[in-house]
């Protein structure tokens, strides 16, 4: 509901954003006389949870800098900041415990005798698994617990205009069921910019040119919360 208040604040409708039961679309609010319903996707570069998309491998991330954390602090550990940048070659589910024991062991075999940094590099740590590129590591004094990172890296991929009307031809065979709770149906694609799995570049081009709109009477691009693009209709 956060990005669809966004967009009507963005256009200026004071409206109140209600959810009703299927078919209807995920909010519908009024306006001038109508109801419309606003039915609101997520963008990701790679959508899914399958162990070769990114969206997945941030949640592995995300898991193995939270297990390491936990893992630290319940040795009893000095207070440490840590920054992981794994290698290309995506970590799986089971590695993930491997890659924990092996992580803190190395950490703690090389912190800073007081406060500094140190970086603990593939190509010159013998055994290092190789699913991680290097391990860099900090202690200074206002340090009071331990922090875990994963650092994120990738190319961000720039998105085409066919790209898009794939995504409004995969909403578009609800339509139907959508319009028969509301008088008109909007489309709100969002790019979060919360991660590298829902950033993306798009060209400042795409937003002159039309999309198929599948029966949507409008369709909008909300990038993060605060720049909202309206995608034209062919003429």
């Amino acid at each position: 509901m956060t990005y669809c208040n966004a967009m009507l604040e963005l256009l200026g409708i004071d409206s109140v954003l209600e959810a009703r039961n299927p078919p209807a679309p995920d909010l519908v609010f009024g306006h001038e006389g109508r109801t419309i319903g606003i039915e609101h996707t997520r963008l990701f570069t790679d959508e899914g949870s399958c162990p070769k998309s990114y969206q997945a491998y941030e949640s592995i991330l995300e898991d193995i800098a939270e297990r390491c954390r936990a893992e630290y602090t319940k040795r009893g550990l000095p207070p440490v900041e840590v920054t992981l940048h794994m290698s290309h070659e995506h970590a799986s589910r089971t590695r993930v415990p491997v890659l924990v024991d092996w992580i803190v062991n190395a950490v703690a075999e090389n912190l800073p005798p007081s406060y500094g940094s140190v970086e603990i590099p593939n190509e010159a740590t013998e055994g290092m698994p190789h699913e991680i590129n290097t391990i860099r590591m900090i202690r200074v004094a206002a340090l009071t617990k331990a922090y875990f990172h994963s650092a994120r890296a990738a190319w961000i991929m720039t998105v085409e205009t066919s790209w898009l009307q794939s995504k409004v031809d995969e909403k578009a065979d609800r339509i139907a069921g959508y319009l028969s709770a509301c008088d008109e149906v909007w489309l709100l694609m969002v790019e979060e910019q919360t991660g590298l799995a829902n950033t993306m570049e798009i060209p400042r081009a795409i937003w002159a040119q039309p999309l198929e709109h599948q029966g949507f009477a409008r369709i909008y691009v909300l990038r993060g919360r605060a720049e909202l693009h309206r995608m034209p209709i062919p003429v």
